[in-house]
């Protein structure tokens, strides 16, 4: 008869961290979106939502909230014609705003470690 017995309390320690430390990751996901938007974006109030638990979102306009606003209550004369301006064709999110986001997210999931505690 062959008997073999293992010693499983570090491995189970290590995948209970990992769990933990999954749990907590959405809600460091949401903080590092707003401290993106605060920092590198330069929001004064950043807007974050969380659709389902695994998922952080947010919007990004194209111009200031402010004057879409302003513009909606200033009533305006019918203009002349003129000449029409095409659409832009610049990204509405920056790639510099993007890659530094990028850069914050794998910091983020570079913190997960497989370590028991």
């Amino acid at each position: 008869m062959l008997i073999v017995t293992m010693d499983t309390a570090r491995v189970l320690a290590t995948v209970d961290n990992m769990i933990g430390q999954l749990a907590t990751a959405p809600r460091k996901m949401q903080d590092e979106m707003i401290a993106w938007q605060k920092d590198d974006m330069r929001r004064a109030r950043p807007n974050v939502a969380m659709p389902d638990e695994h998922t952080v979102a947010t919007v990004i306009w194209p111009r200031s909230r402010v004057s879409e606003k302003r513009k909606r209550q200033v009533r305006r004369r019918p203009a002349l014609p003129s000449a029409k301006r095409g659409r832009s064709t610049r990204p509405i999110l920056r790639p510099e705003l993007f890659d530094r986001l990028v850069v914050r997210m794998r910091l983020l999931l570079a913190a997960i470690k497989w370590t028991p505690k």
